[in-house]
C-alpha cells in the first residue's frame, strides 16, 4: 500500500469518528439550565396572571353590586298622593333597601373569605323581596 493513501484513509476515519459521537455532559447541562430558567420565568408569569385574574374578578363583582345598589336607590318608589296647593310631598322618591341600616359601614371591610352561595329557593341571592334583601339589589 502507498504511504500517502494510508494517511488519507486515517484522516477520513478520524473525521467520521467525531461526527458520529453524542452530546457532551457540558452541552446537556447548558440545555437543562436554559430549560430551568424558562420554567422559572413561566412559573412567575403564571403566578402574576392568577393574581391579576382574581383581582379583576373581585373588582367586577363589587362593581356589579355597586351598580345594582345605585339602580335600586334611583328606582322611583314614591306613592301617589294628593297634595294641597303649594305644598311638598314628605315621601322620599329615592329609598334604600329596607335591609340597609347604615349607608356607609362604620366598621372596616369584612375579612376576605370566599363564600359559595346556596342555590336553594329563598336563600342567599334569592332571599328577600323588592324592598329588602338581595332581590332589592
Amino acid at each position: 500500500m502507498c504511504p500517502g493513501l494510508e494517511r488519507i484513509n486515517h484522516k477520513q476515519n478520524l473525521g467520521m469518528r467525531f461526527t458520529t459521537r453524542g452530546f457532551t455532559l457540558v452541552e446537556l447541562m447548558i440545555v437543562v439550565a436554559i430549560i430551568g430558567v424558562l420554567a422559572a420565568l413561566a412559573s412567575y408569569g403564571l403566578h402574576r396572571y392568577m393574581l391579576l385574574s382574581k383581582t379583576s374578578e373581585a373588582k367586577q363583582t363589587v362593581s356589579g353590586i355597586a351598580r345594582s345598589a345605585i339602580a335600586a336607590y334611583e328606582r322611583e318608589s314614591s306613592d301617589s298622593q294628593i297634595l294641597p296647593d303649594q305644598s311638598l310631598s314628605i315621601i322620599e322618591s329615592h329609598t334604600l333597601c329596607g335591609s340597609a341600616t347604615n349607608p356607609v359601614p362604620s366598621a372596616g371591610p369584612p375579612p376576605g373569605k370566599k363564600y359559595q352561595p346556596s342555590t336553594k329557593s329563598g336563600e342567599d341571592y334569592d332571599a328577600g323581596d323588592v324592598l329588602n334583601g338581595w332581590k332589592c339589589l
